[in-house]
């Protein structure tokens, strides 16, 4: 079982690939298990989970983990616990042992809890005794060996399976260690304190089935390791011992499936990343090995997306997880087109410049954008359209434009459309605009004085023009000025006397 301290040393695993919430959660891939024995080391050998008794020195226990361990201390005599031969010790698939242990030995090799069909009862001549399985410190570093019994076409422990810990622990406090042979997963591994510290793929010389092959009687041992076809001890353990647990299945210590987070590298507003560059990282966190994932490897987001989704998935001896982020990116700036038909202006008058503002993701506050052009000097000239969209990204246009000072010419164009002679009643007159050949006029302003009477534009310029308010009395003079496509003036006048009746 992991206890809150084991879970709160929950390491970061490495992968070659990448949620926010948990989706979903598959059991571990081993079936279930089964206690058969377990020695607690509470002042006797007793197997309080079958019926495989041990023997042991009554004085010969210290305080452990949980209550009362065996102390197998290195020069006390019969310094190891003796278990009968029983055929449940010879699996033929999966199965897992764990103890807890204790000792401040960091030389030499100590066996823990082993089962070795070569060691006690000799067997007859030239039958083999290969199967094998053990725990136990090389160095005060933890290890754990299976060797089947074929032994994978080999004699010796190079026929088997072995995996070793890195870490050292001879520091005088209890720890857990557990080999479990998986055979569904096809893997074998050693766990210390809740945490893997080794997996392998299984080997030839240790996937097989354990078999009793000498039927002679073959002893469990706690805390050494008997002679080949002898009872004498050696490879003696140094510490106690507590808590010998034997599994039919795999029991792993971690029953929780790996731990995925994410996190999204970038700027960002309002849900949206605005980076040149958004990178997605994955971090897989388990006390067990991550034995396959997918979809985990680190994304580099380049491309705006209204919403792009990536899933992690990854398994472990404790299960499967699997999460899913969605990144929404938006790093462009928006898109400004300058309003047509602002091309040429009058040096010295008042333009302001417009434009259009879209963005096809997250939108704009305004559709339009104006600037102020300078018209104080004649000639080419551009002024800039800049806008933001709604996550601060800027974009900009350039719009050019031209100054021009206008040609004036006074010529003789307008004459009247009413047939009258002498005065001209007030209500009743209307003018023709005479239109030069080319080029052609885009407006035309009547004037009485300085008084903008009329504004006429389009297919209107070649029809009459009636004019209204005029003067009840007198004389007065009528100016029309028109304006060609090229931004020149021409100016014709003609006088008009009012009639008094």
């Amino acid at each position: 079982m992991t206890t809150p301290a084991l879970r709160s040393a929950r390491r970061v695993l490495p992968i070659l690939a990448l949620t926010a919430a948990l989706v979903a959660a598959a059991p571990a891939t081993a079936t279930a298990s089964t206690l058969l024995h377990w020695y607690k080391g509470d002042h006797n050998a007793l197997d309080s989970a079958g019926a495989s008794n041990g023997s042991f020195g009554p004085d010969k226990y210290v305080a452990g983990h949980d209550g009362e361990a065996f102390n197998v201390n290195v020069g006390i005599t019969n310094e190891y616990v003796d278990i009968p031969s029983d055929p449940s010790f010879y699996p033929s698939g999966s199965f897992s042992v764990d103890a807890w242990v204790s000792t401040t030995v960091a030389t030499g090799t100590g066996t823990v809890v082993t089962l070795d069909e070569s060691s006690g009862t000799p067997p007859p001549p030239g039958t083999p005794t290969n199967s094998a399985w053990r725990i136990g410190v090389i160095e005060g570093k933890p290890y754990a060996f299976v060797r089947d019994s074929d032994a994978g076409g080999l004699i010796g422990d190079d026929g088997g399976q072995l995996i070793k810990s890195g870490r050292s622990i001879a520091d005088g406090s209890f720890h857990k260690l557990a080999l479990i042979k998986d055979v569904e997963a096809g893997r074998l591994s050693l766990y210390v304190d809740g945490i893997a510290v080794g997996e392998q793929l299984l080997a030839a010389g240790a996937s097989g089935a354990l078999r009793d092959d000498d039927h002679v009687a073959d002893p469990v041992t706690i805390g050494a390791r008997l002679g080949p076809g002898s009872n004498n001890p050696n490879f003696e353990f140094s510490g106690a011992i507590d808590d010998v647990r034997y599994f039919d299945g795999a029991e792993y210590p971690d029953k929780t499936p790996p731990a995925i987070t994410v996190q999204v590298l970038g700027d960002s507003t309002d849900g949206w990343f605005t980076s040149d560059l958004t990178s997605v990282r994955w971090t897989i966190l388990d006390e067990s090995v991550i034995r396959s994932s997918s979809g985990c490897a680190d994304v580099d987001l380049s491309d705006d997306t209204a919403g792009t989704t990536v899933t992690c998935t990854a398994t472990s001896a404790g299960g499967t997880s699997t999460q899913s982020v969605t990144v929404k990116r938006d790093a462009t700036g928006p898109v400004l087109a300058c309003s047509p038909n602002q091309t040429r202006f009058v040096k010295g008058t008042k333009v302001t410049i417009t434009g259009t503002v879209t963005d096809a993701l997250t939108g704009v506050a305004s559709p339009t954008v104006s600037a102020v052009a300078d018209t104080l000097d004649k000639g080419p000239h551009s002024v800039v359209l800049s806008a933001r969209d709604l996550v601060g990204n800027r974009g900009s246009i350039p719009c050019p434009y031209d100054v021009y000072v206008p040609v004036i010419t006074k010529t003789s164009f307008v004459r009247v459309a009413t047939a009258k002679t002498g005065c001209v009643k007030r209500r009743r007159l209307s003018i023709l605009v005479k239109l030069p050949a080319k080029p052609a006029v885009v407006k035309a302003e009547v004037f009485l004085g300085d008084k903008l009477l009329k504004s006429v534009t389009g297919a209107k310029l070649k029809s009459p023009v009636a004019l209204s308010k005029l003067p009840k009395k007198g004389s007065y003079r009528i100016t029309v000025q028109i304006t060609d496509t090229n931004g020149n003036q021409r100016i014709g006048t003609r006088k008009f006397k009012a009639c008094h009746a």
